[in-house]
């Protein structure tokens, strides 16, 4: 597209704006540098539909000028040569700062970047310097956390050093979850607590049981945090609304955490529960995934396919319909019947058993609800769906009701233990990484 076109169109997608914009901007910082950041202030606090033509002319820019210098391609060029500059420097994230042509290296902060400035230039920043505070944030200071930005009574602020608050992070944990990961949790409570004591206790043994009973601890990992977390006042604040009290001190919230395995169920090895919705996105990506790719490829003797649905009340009514009592008979008699909805869930239901490999077909809609599979009699057919299929859901509205820890977005329930909720890759991933891991020794 000619430079020409953008300037002049008022039709630009969203990425063509873009491109313009960024050729204004940079033919005003090289050419109109003394308003380049004024005019960069009112166009990031500027509405949508302001254009950047009435920008330019609130802050003095020539718009003849600009325009005459982005028709000549001087934006393209300019835009250009920050492209090499950036490839040549290996930038690429921004904001990206270099400071006496050396990239600066911390964490961005203001604090820590008057530092940097004052450091390398102290003669062009004098009189700035001689009064700029040392930091503005805890994070400013170099030795955070073990120093933090204090305010003194005639100063400006200093880093001053941090006595860490001793906090125990107590996780109980089970080696029957391979897939249970408490590294996340662990490095974040470290960046906020220095002085932080982990401590490891396996749910087999009989006392941590008892802990676990006491403590009200239905899913696993378990974090538990000792009362001293309380005097470290700001820290605390940031992490109390993911906290629960216990005796113990605090206990991070299981919905607030990955904490899959349901320690007190009966571990049944290599039994496999699919619980899937029908209708719901990914929950249908993942039921055809698993219908076409693994249960061809696995043994599947173990494996439970279950559905869930939205009303169950609804969903277990049937409609009723005036009709013959029988095909030669004047009579009329009120006759159940399915909801096309209904006959669409208990034709994918029975597909699992008869033809699972059809139920993508089924799901993308390029087979019919009433389409018979190949290789199976009608009788056969027509039995498992509307005779069998319809009390094997049912069965699955009434095991629900007693599993209050499945969703609405289903999941999968591994060795009768480990409760994966939703059907995100990773929830996939983790079942067979799981399966496999049980066929392993430890």
């Amino acid at each position: 597209m000619q430079v020409q076109d953008l300037l002049d169109r008022t039709d630009l997608s969203s990425r063509e704006l873009v491109l313009r914009e960024e050729m204004t901007q940079v033919v005003i910082r090289e050419y109109f540098p003394e308003l380049y950041l004024t005019y960069l202030a009112g166009w990031l606090k500027a509405e949508t539909n302001v254009s950047s033509q009435d920008l330019m002319a609130g802050v003095g820019i020539d718009l003849d000028t600009v325009r005459s210098l982005l028709s000549a391609g001087v934006g393209q060029q300019l835009l250009l040569q920050d492209a090499e500059r950036c490839r040549s420097q290996r930038v690429n994230s921004s904001p990206t700062i270099f400071v006496q042509d050396n990239r600066y290296p911390e964490n961005l902060s203001v604090g820590s970047l008057i530092q940097t400035l004052c450091e390398a230039v102290p003669e062009k920043f004098a009189d700035f310097c001689d009064g700029a505070p040392e930091c503005l944030w805890d994070t400013d200071c170099r030795q955070w956390p073990f120093e933090r930005c204090q305010q003194r009574e005639g100063t400006t602020a200093t880093c001053v050093q941090n006595q860490p608050v001793p906090v125990v992070l107590t996780i109980v944990d089970s080696p029957d979850c391979r897939t249970c990961y408490s590294d996340t949790l662990i490095s974040s409570a470290q960046s906020l607590f220095p002085a932080l004591e982990i401590a490891w206790l396996d749910i087999r043994e009989p006392q941590v049981q008892q802990l676990a009973i006491q403590e009200g601890l239905e899913r696993l990992p378990a974090y538990l945090i000792s009362s001293s977390v309380q005097n470290s006042s700001e820290e605390f604040e940031i992490i109390q609304p993911l906290l629960k009290s216990c005796s113990r001190g605090y206990l991070v919230d299981p919905e607030q955490s990955d904490s899959p395995l349901l320690w007190k169920r009966p571990r049944q090895l290599n039994t496999l529960e699919l619980w899937f919705n029908p209708g719901e996105a990914l929950s249908d990506l993942a039921e055809v995934w698993w219908a076409k790719w693994i249960s061809a490829a696995t043994d599947t003797s173990l494996t439970r396919i279950h559905y869930l649905v939205e009303d169950e009340t609804a969903f277990s009514s049937l409609q009723y319909l005036l009709a013959p009592k029988d095909a030669l008979s004047t009579e009329l008699i009120l006759k159940p019947v399915m909801s096309p909805w209904q006959e669409s869930v208990y034709v994918r239901r029975a597909l699992w058993t008869l033809a699972p490999r059809q139920i993508a077909d089924l799901v993308a809609g390029t087979i019919a609800n009433d389409k018979i599979p190949g290789g199976i009699a009608p009788g056969e057919w027509y039995r498992k769906v509307y005779g069998e299929t319809p009390q094997a859901i049912a069965s699955d509205i009434e095991v629900k009701k007693q599993r209050t820890f499945i969703g609405k977005k289903g999941g999968a329930l591994i060795h009768n233990q480990l409760w994966f909720e939703g059907w995100s890759p990773a929830t996939i991933l983790r079942v067979l990484r799981e399966m496999e891991a049980a066929t392993k020794p430890d």
